[in-house]
């Protein structure tokens, strides 16, 4: 078997398009990433949450499960959210969002160097799930959206330039690129 570094990289995923989606945040990230993110014939081991062990074994309000996705431009019926804040505004109506009035996290994680790269400035608010996994398949797929409800309104272009960035992030053997751990970005947006 090979072993497999991933990183999964979220940041600024706040979108009223979320409006009838469900969150649930009774599971703590490694919960979430054993039970509902990795399916079956996968072994996973150092689940880390914004750079910690001890973060990923903890309820976050930037980690949930999501619901009712199908309802919603999301287009995915469940998963996992990943957000900058508090990943229950997702919950919110279409256009009762004010621009920039998103509930903060209660733990915000400023930096991350990956990320950094594929933005070329500083990262603040990041949500980073990590964790190794082992197939016993040579066929992994995962599905996932990025939205963002900065987006268009902040860009680099504006008055107020806020890039949203997201980064699904793998490592391993054969694998080489730019990122921590010889990392390639197979984020296709």
């Amino acid at each position: 078997m090979k072993k497999i570094l991933l990183f999964f990289v979220v940041l600024f995923i706040h979108s009223n398009s979320f409006s009838q989606v469900l969150i649930d945040q009774t599971k703590t990230p490694s919960q979430i990433t054993i039970q509902d993110l990795i399916g079956a014939g996968v072994s996973v081991s150092n689940i880390t949450f914004n750079g910690s062990a001890a973060n990923a074994n903890l309820l976050r309000d930037q980690i949930g499960l999501f619901s009712n996705g199908l309802t919603s431009p999301v287009n995915i019926d469940s998963g996992v959210i990943l957000s900058t804040g508090n990943s229950l505004v997702a919950q919110i109506a279409p256009g009762t969002q004010v621009s920039g009035a998103s509930q903060v996290s209660v733990s915000p994680v400023f930096g991350d160097p990956d990320l950094a790269l594929l933005v070329n400035d500083i990262v603040q608010n990041a949500a980073v799930l990590e964790f190794d996994f082992v197939p016993t398949s040579s066929f992994v797929e995962f599905n996932y959206v990025f939205a963002s409800e900065e987006y268009p309104e902040f860009t680099p272009c504006t008055a107020n330039p806020i890039n949203d960035v997201f980064g699904f992030f793998i490592s391993g053997p054969g694998i080489t690129g730019p990122f921590s751990n010889s990392a390639a970005n197979i984020a296709l947006i």
